[in-house]
């Protein structure tokens, strides 16, 4: 029941489809990077404020690391970790999926601290781990 109320029933609204893992994986594997990485950049963002609002009426930073982790909890696609001290954040990832995904997540990540929240965060990411540090103020 609380899987369905946190995210199933959002998932649902929203238009969101369930599809293994696998068919992710290389259905990413047969694109371009360069071409993922501007898709990424121009409608994950958008995407994540519109889900963020949508879920929980607001989209700050604290709120769309909300739903990163509720999206970590329920989709099975991966493990969303946070850790803060202070003003200082590190955020990752760890995923199944390759690494166009780890590139695709991390572009769209990165595009949305940049314009939205004016962060410049450092990222690392690998086939299977995408890591972003970063100082708010």
């Amino acid at each position: 029941m609380t899987r369905h109320v946190e995210w199933a029933s959002l998932a649902y609204r929203l238009g969101m489809v369930t599809i293994s893992g696998n068919m992710i994986a290389a259905a990413l594997e047969a694109a371009d990077e360069a071409k993922l990485d501007e898709v990424a950049r121009k409608r994950l963002p958008g995407t994540w404020k519109d889900m963020a609002i949508f879920r929980f009426h607001d989209s700050s930073l604290e709120t769309l690391i909300r739903l990163f982790s509720l999206n970590s909890r329920y989709s099975h696609g991966g493990e969303f970790d946070t850790k803060k001290e202070g003003n200082n954040y590190t955020l990752v990832l760890s995923h199944k999926f390759g690494r166009k995904f780890s590139l695709m997540f991390a572009s769209g990540l990165d595009e949305l601290l940049r314009t939205t929240y004016h962060i410049q965060p450092v990222m690392e990411f690998d086939d299977a781990l995408i890591r972003f540090r970063f100082s708010v103020e």
